[in-house]
């Protein structure tokens, strides 16, 4: 996410002495062998803190207790983009201790759910053969300054740090560090992720820096270029877009024969009637200069781009009979900060039902970031509350997909769940099994799928 200043830049410190430390390509060697084996244990993670220095690019944290001398690395680039990697052998008595800190419904109320992660950090005495002794400056074991003692990782998969954890607790050096009582209380949070915070709130500023040079430009000329829909039909649009590379999931990580699949299945949808209607939509998308300036390297998509691509993929659909539905940003916006019945008439007036629809996509817009919330199935949450439905039934769930893993999941699902009980007496649903508002995080479960993820801090909008 951005290099961010001073990311992996010199300190004027020594780099320490590496007489001791294992040769680079020995290690990655190693990796490669160990992970054929199936016996290292990987963490894929957001930011690696290095007491107040934090790295974001190809950040992993790795344990390997399978050999004489067993280890944990850390591992990420720096902003040159070189690999950085950091041993530490758990039978030179470096590691200190080891707390963690796991973010759910269950260990922080909804309430204090920003700024809430997923975190495992570490007290590690710096030495040359570690390599953590360059970093002085920013990290050391002075009991008088906490806040520079501890390695945090940020850990984007909460499965992944239980899994780790319980192959640590196996490891008899490690049993007692990573049992229940070393649990960070949500209360002490603040004291183990405090560089990661900073981090975040560098990176904000950074944003809103760049909007205001963005926006600078609304005081120039700013034609208007095109407004959507067009008063063309469908066909014709097709025919004039044939020339155009569309954006497809190959460019973001995802598997190329996936991809052509759905565009192929698109594509004769697209065919059975659904290109040659008119469009009926009455709001109207504006795109001027200034937003297509937007769409040059290193800036950042606004809601009139993301809302005009989401408009423009479902063209086709029909608002009242698709499986499918897609809410403008605006709608998360205003549901967040005014409460369902603020969005009520985003459905009623329309006569959408919600309940219909396979998959309801919301796309959101805060802090200078983007992410995605989609809605699965809502209309069978009554599968959550029987116990004798067939595993492979669809069910109900909330998917919250994060390119940054910047915005708080939780509050989100929050707000999901309470308009999706909204809409459930407003439509006037019978209760499941004597709730009337079936739509709580024990039904409705909130997931993380394993997504790509964007290694600068302005891709966000293209990633949703």
């Amino acid at each position: 996410e951005g290099e961010g200043e001073g990311e992996g830049e010199g300190e004027g410190e020594g780099e320490g002495s590496t007489e001791d430390a294992p040769p680079e390509e020995s290690i990655a060697e190693s990796r490669v062998r160990r992970r054929a084996a199936g016996d290292r244990f990987f963490v894929d993670a957001v930011r690696i803190a290095v007491g107040m220095k934090v790295f974001k690019k190809k950040c992993e944290l790795s344990f390997q207790p399978g050999t004489n001398n067993p280890y944990i690395l850390f591992s990420y680039n720096d902003a040159e983009g070189k690999k950085n990697e950091h041993c530490v052998y758990l039978k030179d008595d470096e590691l200190k201790e080891v707390k963690y800190f796991i973010a759910s419904e269950d260990e922080c109320s909804e309430d204090d759910a920003d700024g809430v992660m997923t975190v495992i950090s570490f007290r590690i005495t710096p030495t040359g053969k570690n390599n953590f002794v360059k970093y002085s400056k920013s990290y050391h074991q002075e009991e008088s300054d906490d806040m520079k003692s501890y390695i945090s990782v940020e850990v984007r998969d909460t499965n992944d740090l239980m899994a780790l954890l319980a192959q640590m607790r196996e490891h008899d050096n490690l049993e007692l560090w990573c049992g229940e009582g070393s649990k960070i209380p949500s209360c002490d949070l603040a004291k183990y992720t405090r560089a990661l915070r900073e981090d975040n709130e560098k990176e904000t500023r950074k944003r809103l820096g760049s909007a205001r040079k963005t926006n600078a430009k609304k005081d120039c000329d700013n034609p208007l270029l095109l407004v959507y829909p067009f008063d063309a039909q469908e066909a014709i649009l097709n025919k004039a877009a044939l020339g155009l590379k569309e954006l497809g999931g190959d460019m973001l990580g995802v598997d190329k024969s996936e991809d052509d699949r759905h565009r192929q299945s698109s594509s004769e949808e697209d065919g059975n009637g659904a290109a040659g209607k008119t469009s009926t939509r009455t709001h109207y998308i504006t795109i001027r200069q200034d937003d297509k300036d937007r769409l040059c390297p290193g800036q950042f998509l606004n809601d009139s781009l993301v809302d005009f691509w989401m408009r423009w993929i479902s063209r086709g659909e029909s608002k009242q009979d698709s499986d499918v539905h897609f809410f403008t940003s605006h709608f998360m916006t205003t549901l967040k900060d005014d409460g369902p019945e603020a969005v009520s008439s985003w459905t009623a007036k329309k006569k959408i039902n919600v309940f219909k629809k396979k998959l309801i996509f919301a796309p959101v817009n805060a802090d200078l970031h983007w992410s995605l919330c989609v809605i699965v199935n809502p209309g069978l949450i009554a599968n959550s509350f029987y116990n004798d439905v067939d595993p492979g039934e669809e069910h109900s769930c909330i998917l919250f997909l994060d390119s940054l893993k910047m915005h708080s999941k939780l509050t989100y699902a929050k707000h999901i769940r309470t308009w999706l009980n909204f809409e459930w007496k407003r439509l006037g649903k019978r209760g499941v099994k004597g709730k009337d508002a079936p739509f709580g995080r024990d039904a409705m479960l909130l997931r993380s799928p394993k997504i790509p993820y964007q290694e600068n801090g302005c891709d966000c909008g293209v990633f949703v």
